[in-house]
C-alpha cells in the first residue's frame, strides 16, 4: 500500500511537518526532514493499527471510511466529519453492520 506524505518546512518553529492527506489526523513533525519522515512512518503504522475487534481501515473516499474485519468478512462504512457527532441512527447502523453487539462496542 502506498500512502502519500506531504513534508513542509515551518519557518516559525524551524522544523518540518509531515502529514498524510488521505489519513485524517495522521501527522507528525521533526527537527530535520529525516526525523519528520521517520516520525510520520511511525504515525502511519499507529494510524493503521487494527481497531478492537479486528477492524482495519481499508479505504477512504471523501468523508467516508471503509473498515473491514478480514477474519469475519464484516465491512462497514463510517462517515468521518471532524468535530461532529454521529447521529444515533447512523451509529446504530454502524454497530449492526459491524457484527459487534452494543455491549461489546464500548
Amino acid at each position: 500500500m502506498k500512502i502519500r506524505v506531504i513534508i513542509e518546512y515551518d519557518e516559525e518553529t524551524d522544523s518540518f511537518a509531515a502529514y498524510c492527506p488521505e489519513l485524517p489526523g495522521c501527522a507528525s513533525a521533526g527537527d530535520t526532514e529525516e526525523e519528520a519522515i521517520e516520525n510520520i512512518k511511525e504515525a502511519i503504522l499507529l494510524y493503521l493499527e487494527p481497531f478492537p475487534h479486528g477492524f482495519v481501515l481499508v479505504s477512504q473516499r471523501g468523508s467516508h471510511q471503509k473498515w473491514r474485519n478480514d477474519k469475519t468478512g464484516e465491512q462497514v462504512i463510517v462517515p468521518y466529519h471532524k468535530g461532529k457527532r454521529l447521529p444515533i441512527g447512523t451509529l446504530k447502523a454502524i454497530i449492526e453492520g459491524s457484527g459487534i453487539s452494543p455491549d461489546e462496542f464500548s
